[in-house]
């Protein structure tokens, strides 16, 4: 994994429905970004492991939104790759609420598209979890 202070984004992850988290389930399909919320102590693959899944429609949607309206920070970060090592990132300790700053930041921009909406809600309430839990938000892109 990178370094906490870097971020990238892989793969974008279907999502079964916009609310669902998916825990313990790590075959997602090809070509999918997920979010991994991991407690301390917890490997990737552990059942305790919580999955968002990013569906590249949502990505889609969003970059614009993201990129050209907040300022350099975590989640421009996150959502400037799609595919590929530089799609996956880490983030724990306070770089959580840092995370979650910038998705609270956006979201009112993002009332015209609820799925991103919908992500990016779920997506701070990981941060909140795993800030809470002392772990941290693992992006996978396969």
């Amino acid at each position: 994994m990178k370094n906490t202070a870097q971020l990238s984004m892989p793969h974008a992850m279907t999502i079964a429905h916009p609310h669902a988290l998916v825990s313990g389930s790590l075959s997602m399909g090809m070509d999918t970004r997920r979010v991994l919320l991991v407690p301390p102590g917890a490997r990737l693959e552990d059942p305790d492991v919580t999955c968002l899944p990013m569906d590249e429609n949502v990505w889609e949607s969003g970059y614009s939104l993201v990129i050209d309206e907040l300022k350099r920070g975590l989640l421009q970060d996150f959502w400037k790759y799609y595919y590929g090592s530089s799609a996956e990132m880490a983030v724990s300790g306070v770089q959580l609420m840092e995370f979650r700053k910038d998705i609270m930041a956006v979201t009112p921009e993002c009332v015209g598209e609820p799925a991103v909406l919908r992500f990016l809600v779920e997506l701070a309430r990981m941060c909140v979890r795993a800030y809470r839990q002392q772990g941290s938000l693992q992006v996978i892109a396969e």
